[in-house]
């Protein structure tokens, strides 16, 4: 009820799109994906098969979500081979994603961004990441692959993650931090190598 669909977009089967959902022109959203109610597709956006999102999800224009990752299994050779995913990725509620933006799935498990998460324009967040609760994002961003983090963080500008890191609830990156070891205590963090802004200050 009350969906609408822009021209010269492409629906897979068996795509479920919640009550009151936009889907603007020149969009595709592959088979099985799932939408939950009032969300709002932009133009031009893409939507693969593995993703679910909540309701009053948005996702702004040039957008690639559920993409397969960067994974590659070198041989003896030097060959380089590639290594399918078959994860999901989830949206929590009231998820926010940005333009220009790309999410990859898991390789195995699924990818999940919590509940009202805004992501920035032209932000890469890897496969096998986990984004939690109410985090902000701002441009640039960029995580690298089976990363955790926790609910209410956010990041300054350009700020990147290396992969296989852990960061816990409540801290804040400024512009443009590098973040290369686990964090395991909320606060304010900056700079590279990694410092707080209190040990910063002092």
């Amino acid at each position: 009820e009350g969906v609408t669909v822009g021209p010269h977009s492409v629906i897979g089967d068996h795509v479920v799109i919640g009550t009151h959902s936009r889907i603007g022109a020149n969009t595709t959203i592959e088979s099985g994906a799932i939408l939950g109610a009032w969300c709002h597709i932009h133009s031009n956006v893409y939507v693969s098969g593995y993703v679910t999102a909540g309701d009053r999800c948005e996702i702004k224009p040039q957008s690639a979500i559920g993409t397969e990752g960067f994974g590659f299994a070198p041989d003896s050779k030097g060959l380089h081979h590639r290594i399918p995913h078959y994860g999901r990725l989830i949206l929590g509620d009231d998820v926010s994603i940005g333009s220009n933006v790309n999410i990859d799935r898991g390789t195995f498990d699924s990818v999940k961004v919590g509940s009202g998460t805004k992501i920035d324009n032209h932000c890469h967040i890897a496969h096998n990441n986990n984004l939690g609760e109410n985090c902000l994002l701002t441009a640039g961003f960029i995580s690298a692959g089976s990363t955790n983090i926790g609910d209410r963080c956010a990041f300054g500008g350009r700020s990147s993650v290396n992969g296989h890191i852990n960061i816990t609830n409540d801290c804040v990156f400024s512009y443009p931090t590098t973040v290369h070891n686990d964090v395991n205590k909320p606060g304010q963090y900056g700079g590279f190598p990694l410092m707080s802004r209190v040990e910063s200050i002092k």
